[in-house]
């Protein structure tokens, strides 16, 4: 009892000690309102929705939630692959389905790309009615679909969404998602190309558009409640701007240190915890993007 009652005074301290932070910092951007100087308020206002975020991320368990999508991405990127690629292939655009694969492993890989790009597309195209037969068709794309729609109930359960969508509506959105978007993400890369977009200053740009845009419509067609624009761009912003960096980062950490280091004991296989490290980071700031973007859309609700 005793254990019980240390426990519940340790969470109301916490409690209460967060409700004085932000009160405290909400009278701070108040007279900095009322005084007229906004650019002292702003530096309140990102603490707020620090705080915010901070706490929010605990309750959520945000690195668990991470951990388990990591774990379903290992099982489930081939047959994401082959349905993203299924319409390419239908339609005989050969080369944008490279082009397509290419650019998702240039710009969400950073080690080996070369290596996995090429068995990604390889084990993808295996993947046909002739190979597998009905019921393995069958089974890829409920693997692909479970992948999407265990995302999609996580980023609900972010948003504190008590609605949740229908099973057609559910896949009306995956379908769309893992054809129509690789489709014209595709076609648009391989017109690019024609112009020597893809390469140079201007492919670093390109990715970075390309990845902006998704995390975007990512942000706001994922959650079931109406994203507001503004909420949307800060979160799908800050997660490319920390994928980009890490991505920077890790690519030299791997080719400096850490391949040199693991080859030894891991041998041909030291990629794989290294991209399994790195995809549990990549699922981390797209977590990160969405709880932002709650925290500043119900800020004052947050607070309450």
């Amino acid at each position: 009892a005793r254990r019980a009652l240390a426990k519940m005074r340790a969470a109301r301290d916490k409690e209460s000690l967060a409700h004085r932070v932000d009160a405290l910092l909400r009278r701070f951007e108040q007279r900095a309102l009322d005084s007229g100087r906004k650019r002292i308020r702003v530096p309140f206002y990102l603490a707020r929705v620090l705080v915010q975020v901070v706490r929010q991320w605990a309750r959520d368990r945000c690195p668990q939630q991470a951990a388990s999508l990591a774990f379903q991405t290992v099982l489930s990127i081939v047959p994401v692959l082959a349905v993203a690629t299924a319409a390419l292939r239908a339609l005989g655009h050969f080369s944008a389905e490279s082009s397509f694969v290419n650019f998702i492993c240039a710009n969400l890989i950073p080690v080996s790309r070369e290596e996995i790009s090429d068995n990604l597309r390889h084990f993808s195209q295996n993947i046909t009615f002739e190979s597998v037969g009905l019921v393995g068709l069958i089974t890829t794309s409920l693997l692909a679909f479970v992948m999407f729609n265990n995302l999609e109930r996580i980023v609900n359960y972010i948003w504190r969404s008590e609605k949740n969508r229908s099973i057609t509506q559910k896949f009306v959105v995956f379908y769309f998602s893992m054809t129509v978007g690789p489709l014209l993400l595709g076609l648009s890369l391989v017109e690019a190309a024609r112009f020597g977009l893809t390469s140079g200053i201007s492919g670093v740009f390109f990715g970075l558009a390309s990845s902006f845009t998704v995390l975007l419509l990512a942000n706001v067609f994922l959650p079931t409640p109406k994203v507001r624009l503004v909420p949307a761009l800060i979160g799908a912003g800050l997660t490319t701007l920390l994928f980009e960096v890490a991505k920077l980062g890790f690519s030299a950490y791997v080719s400096q240190f850490a391949l040199s280091n693991y080859s030894g004991i891991y041998g041909a296989v030291a990629i794989v915890p290294l991209w399994l490290i790195w995809i549990y980071y990549s699922w981390l700031t797209l977590l990160l993007g969405v709880e932002v973007a709650h925290a500043v859309q119900n800020l004052g609700t947050l607070e309450h």
